[in-house]
Parts: structure tokens; sequence; C-alpha cells
């Protein structure tokens, strides 16, 4: 018996014991699951010229690679990234606007300070075809604030997304398989 099914079936007898009848009860039982929406395609990302070593004050600007495979277009919405060392202060993290060519700061987190991402404005949704390698430039600040010690950058980019059939539909549910392994760099922070 499946999960759903089994909390069916005991809803089921919940009910017959307030006074259903029986088969109010049995109907309750008879549901089936609903599969959930599979996946369009995959996801791929990647970071490039990282250095593994930086000092407090210095900025460090590097692409963050992405590409899809599905059957479908996929328009880049926002973009993400991870700078985590265990202390989120001390990072300061802009991103070169695709369409206007100006660095732009963060327009926000995801939940923890870590994290970073930029809301692209409407005209910098730019649509990628499957198979094709996009990029964003990131630039990343160590303050004189910035702790000692190994930071881990990881790319969510995009962090957001729609997808697009070829014939110009949006794709109800369409999202793509994460990837699997990890895509990141460490950066040493001295003194």
């Amino acid at each position: 018996m499946t999960r759903s099914a089994g909390l069916l079936a005991a809803a089921g007898l919940l009910v017959a014991g307030l006074g259903a009848t029986a088969p109010a009860a049995q109907a309750l039982t008879r549901a089936t699951a609903v599969a959930a929406p599979s996946a369009a395609g995959n996801l791929y990302e990647s970071v490039a010229h990282v250095p593994t070593s930086v000092k407090r004050g210095q900025s460090i600007v590097f692409p963050i690679w992405f590409m899809q495979r599905s059957p479908d277009n996929m328009q880049v919405l926002a973009d993400g990234l991870r700078v985590a060392n265990g202390s989120s202060t001390g990072v300061q993290v802009s991103w070169l606007d695709p369409a206007t060519n100006r660095w732009e700061a963060s327009t926000g987190n995801w939940g923890t300070a870590d994290s970073h991402y930029l809301q692209l404005p409407s005209a910098s949704h730019l649509l990628y075809s499957s198979g094709y390698w996009g990029h964003v430039f990131v630039r990343i600040t160590f303050t004189s604030r910035a702790p000692l010690g190994s930071w881990y950058v990881a790319p969510n980019a995009p962090y957001e997304y729609q997808m697009w059939t070829k014939s110009g539909q949006t794709v109800a549910n369409g999202f793509l398989n994460e990837p699997v392994t990890p895509t990141g760099a460490r950066v040493t922070v001295h003194a």
C-alpha cells in the first residue's frame, strides 16, 4: 500500500467512526495518487577563472556558465550565487547586467545571508536554446570585515527561469533537473 493510500484509508476509518456510511469510507480508499510533473530536461552550471587565494579588500570577477538541455527554450529571470564560509558578513556581490552592460548590486537573497541573486529587469530576459552555453559575470568584493579562511563560491544561475516551447508558448510546470555534481570553487581569504 502506498503512503497516500494508507493515509486515505485512515481518513476513511476516521470518517466512518464519525457516523459516515461504509460506502463513503470505501470511496476514500479508492483514490489514486496523481503523478508529479517531470523535468523537461537538465540544467548544467559551472564557474570559471575563480582565483584560489585573495586578500581582504580585493574584488574578483568571473563568469558563471549555464546550459540547459531540453526540447524548449529557457528565459532567464534571475541569477544566483552562494558565497559562504560559516559567516556571511564581509562580502559584496554585484552582477554585470547582460542588457545594459552595467554592474548592478544583488537585489536580494533567498533566505540566508550568504546567498545573493539579481532579479533581472524584463529587458534583460534573454532566451537560451537547448545546448547553448550562456553566462553572467559576477563580482565579489571581500571587504576588510571578511573573515579569513576558506570560502565556497557556488553558482545558482539561473536562479529563476521560465521555459518556452519553440512555438512561443509557456511550458506549464516547466522545470529542469538541477546539477547533481558540485560546480563551485574554493577561495581562501588572507589578511
